[in-house]
């Protein structure tokens, strides 16, 4: 079997209430030369039964099990590590895809500027319940950013981990996720790429759905090493 375009992750911790939506605005993109890797950190709830669910009905899927929680980035540097795509893009178990185009579109742009790090969006924010809180607009429209431009936005935490759709093989060259801070990990591995890439991609328009529910791990004062 060829190796799809584009690996999807989703690591998981007790968040089997967000799953269904989540998986649903992945599995319903127009775009479907994809993997989805699930990853489930030793979760007590129904999660990794929803999760064999989904895979029993679409071979795209794999789920990787974890007897016991290794933490939140020894998960993320996992799905990186078995993912066969050319791009990764994430999305947390308790965020969802909002445009069904998400993944068409960025993998366009990605395969339109071959030394492009990674391409993202406008960023949505939703209260627990799913109602809109505000979208973050760094720019008025669509652009290809220089890495040393993009920084000066990214700094300003403009950019959610998830659909943050990056280039594996550049991810690959760099030192993967900062785990040492956790709070700013995702800005912290885009800097990382802006090293690695010349160019940064931006859509003006929300893709991706990043939910607020007093659990987020930005929202959490300790600096230890964090389950997810």
């Amino acid at each position: 079997m060829a190796d799809p375009t584009l690996s999807v992750t989703v690591t998981n911790f007790n968040y089997g209430r967000y799953l269904d939506q989540n998986l649903r605005s992945i599995l319903e993109q127009s775009f479907d030369d994809f993997e989805l890797i699930l990853i489930d950190n030793a979760s007590t709830d129904d999660s990794l039964e929803i999760m064999r669910s989904y895979a029993a009905c679409d071979r795209r899927i794999r789920v990787i099990a974890h007897p016991e929680n290794l933490g939140m980035f020894a998960s993320l540097e996992e799905s990186c590590a078995v993912a066969r795509g050319r791009y990764r893009v994430h999305v947390d178990a308790d965020d969802w895809v909002l445009s069904p185009n998400a993944f068409k579109d960025q993998v366009d742009l990605l395969d339109q500027h071959p030394t492009m790090a990674f391409a993202y969006a406008s960023l949505a924010m939703f209260d627990s319940g799913g109602t809109e809180i505000l979208t973050s607009r760094p720019y008025p429209h669509d652009v290809v950013l220089t890495s040393e431009t993009a920084l000066e936005q990214l700094l300003t935490f403009s950019l959610s981990h998830s659909g943050m759709m990056l280039r594996l093989d550049y991810y690959r060259e760099t030192k993967g996720y900062p785990d040492a801070y956790p709070h700013v990990s995702d800005q912290l591995l885009a800097v990382r790429l802006c090293e690695r890439g010349d160019l940064v991609g931006y859509l003006d328009r929300p893709l991706y759905a990043f939910r607020q529910h007093g659990h987020n791990l930005h929202l959490r004062p300790q600096l230890q090493v964090v389950k997810h």
